[in-house]
Parts: structure tokens; sequence; C-alpha cells
């Protein structure tokens, strides 16, 4: 072991850059990361209080691998808790052009001026099916209904809904 001070440090890093990037890159697969990873591993390998006694290429590739795996676990963890939250539909919809987005309001617009004009009842199992998660067996429960009345409540109101959308397009 060879007792190293900070430019020797910086000039092993110099030295083992090319090489520290292809290995870290080989593990998280994206080589603007890899740079990231080794210039963190690089800060970490540089010494806090004077210098050191360490093997250096050695002690800095460890450095750079076990920053990497961080980095893979920690993106996996996220990828596994962002797909977890929330169900799709409840995700925020990419609006590709101003005029789409004019024209989902439009509709949206449409749409609640029907349900304005629809029976309290058919509001309330419209509501309660679509926007609350109930099944009809709950909402004939909840309105005193039977499940056919239900059904045959939201298809009617789907399709004039469906109607309502399709004259806008």
């Amino acid at each position: 072991m060879a007792l190293q001070d900070s430019n020797g440090q910086q000039k092993s890093y110099l030295t083992y850059r090319k090489a520290l990037v292809d290995y870290v890159s080989s593990i998280i697969g994206s080589r603007a990361d890899a740079e990231d990873v080794v210039q963190d591993a690089f800060i970490r390998f540089l010494p806090k209080n004077g210098p050191t006694t360490v093997s250096t290429k050695a002690y800095l590739f460890r450095i750079a691998r076990n920053l990497a795996f961080d980095l893979t676990r920690r993106r996996q963890m996220e990828a596994r808790h962002e797909n977890s939250e929330l169900p799709h539909w409840a995700t925020p919809q990419r609006l590709e052009t101003p005029e789409e987005a004019a024209i989902i309001g439009d509709d949206l617009i449409r749409i609640s001026k029907y349900l304005d004009s629809c029976s309290k009842e058919t509001r309330i199992a419209i509501e309660m099916y679509r926007f609350g998660g109930h099944t009809m067996e709950q909402i004939a429960n909840d309105l005193d209904l039977s499940i056919a009345s239900v059904h045959r409540i939201l298809r009617k109101s789907m399709l004039e809904i469906s109607e309502i959308i399709d004259q806008s397009a």
C-alpha cells in the first residue's frame, strides 16, 4: 500500500477514468449516468484529512461499483413504487396540442350539461359507477332500485354520452 495525497489520487482518477466509466456503464446501462457515478466515486475517493494509504485502483473501482449498484437498486425501487401508486386511469393524460385541450374542454362542458339535465337518480348512478368505482349491486342498494334498472340507466346514459362526444368529433 502506498501513501497517497490528493494530487496522487487525482492522477489515479484521471488514469482510470475511462476504464471506470466503461465498467460502470456495463452495470447501469447508460454512459451518461456512468459519468455521474464515476464523478461521485472520485469525490468519495478524495481524502478528507490529508494523505491515506489505500490500493488506489481497487479502492476506486470498488467505490464506483457500489455506487452503480446503489443507483440500480434505487431506480428499481422507484419504478416499483411509481407503477403501483396510481391506477392507469388516474394518471394525468398528456395533451399533445392546445386544440386537443380545447376539444376535451368542450366535451367536458357538454357532458356536464348532460348530467345537469339528467334525473337525480341517473346522475347519482353515473357518478357512483364511473367516478366512485361502485358496482351495479352497490348502486342498486343505495338507490333502492333493481340491478337491471341500474344497468339500463347506465347503459342508456353511457350511450348518450358517447353520442355527445361523437358529435363533437
